[in-house]
């Protein structure tokens, strides 16, 4: 088996039956109204800058889109609710959902590498006309089925977590 031209050590296993399905990713979208840049002061407080937290169980990864690099970090042994708890706790939003499961193809976008950009594509969420924060907020609340939509997170509440 090759995959972009490295050779696979082995050949890959025939095992006659499909593997299960594996389990939905979970996901927390995470707003902040902190921002370096003066021109993101026009967005509205408290939705000047997003990212997203991608996992299950256990370990989870943090992708944080930010004005010079792309932040990726991994966490060990802290649940979806350790990590919506300490973002909430430092005065951001989070809503809590699923990645959504593959859906058919979509027209080739191509859009500016922003904050909202890069969450709605690690989410696999289609929202052409989604581009600030405050409009990724809204639209995740409201995903239209065959999606799950995202849930405000709230300490007090556990349907929300």
């Amino acid at each position: 088996m090759t995959l972009m031209g490295l050779q696979a050590s082995h050949p890959p296993l025939d095992r006659g039956f499909q593997d299960p399905p594996l389990p939905r990713q979970r996901a927390l979208a995470v707003f902040a109204s902190h921002c370096d840049l003066p021109t993101l002061r026009v967005l509205r407080p408290g939705f000047r800058h997003c990212f997203c937290v991608l996992g299950s169980g256990s370990t989870w990864t943090v992708c944080d889109p930010l004005k010079t690099r792309l932040e990726i970090s991994t966490f060990s042994r802290l649940t979806e609710a350790d990590l919506a708890s300490h973002f909430h706790e430092r005065a951001l939003l989070v809503l809590v959902g699923e990645v959504a499961a593959n859906q058919s193809r979509r027209p080739l976008r191509l859009r500016a590498l922003t904050c909202v950009e890069v969450v709605k594509r690690a989410l696999n969420v289609d929202l052409p006309a989604v581009l600030t924060p405050f409009q990724l907020y809204r639209a995740l609340l409201a995903l239209p089925p065959p999606m799950i939509p995202f849930a405000a997170y709230r300490p007090d509440n556990p349907n929300s977590k």
